[in-house]
């Protein structure tokens, strides 16, 4: 029963991700970078990589598929108030549901692999989100990209490089 749930955690991850591929207007990240982080979570718990990396990419994606869940609803009812707070608040609540009913969170007196993979990626993407912020307000001609798909690859390189030290830190 719990490697069912864990599926069904995996599962629903991927398909509110591919939600994103819906939208690409005004959303604070790309559909490109949102999927990407999607799709990385659902294989890695597929093919039975250690938690703590999987938790890495779960703990991106929750940070990065509110931003794609408001763009939707906002397409529907534009004058809902406070839309990306409300988004984020309910993804956090269903992922923390979902690890509990999976008891993926918080085991023995301590939180799981789980819990520290999603500490470092929630802290990583963000790092990603605003490093490419930054190199675009140092870019002289008005916030253009230093180089094609750069709002990709900030943040799904930073979480690379969390995935890298999470491994350091578990081997």
């Amino acid at each position: 029963m719990k490697k069912i749930l864990r599926l069904l955690a995996s599962l629903s991850t991927l398909v509110i991700g591919s939600m994103g591929l819906a939208t690409l207007a005004q959303a604070q990240v790309c559909a490109v970078c949102t999927i990407a982080v999607a799709s990385g979570l659902g294989i890695s718990r597929l093919l039975g990589v250690d938690d703590t990396y999987t938790g890495v990419w779960l703990g991106a994606a929750v940070v990065a598929l509110p931003s794609f869940v408001s763009s939707l609803i906002a397409k529907k009812w534009p004058k809902v108030k406070y839309l990306r707070k409300i988004s984020l608040v309910t993804m956090i609540v269903v992922t923390l549901v979902a690890l509990y009913l999976a008891d993926g969170f918080y085991r023995a007196g301590a939180l799981t692999h789980l819990a520290q993979g999603m500490i470092i990626g929630v802290i990583c993407f963000l790092l990603g989100y605003y490093l490419d912020r930054a190199l675009r307000v140092l870019k002289d001609d008005g916030g253009k990209p230093y180089f094609p798909f750069q709002k990709v690859v900030c943040p799904v390189c930073l979480v690379l490089v969390g995935t890298l030290g999470a491994w350091i830190l578990v081997s």
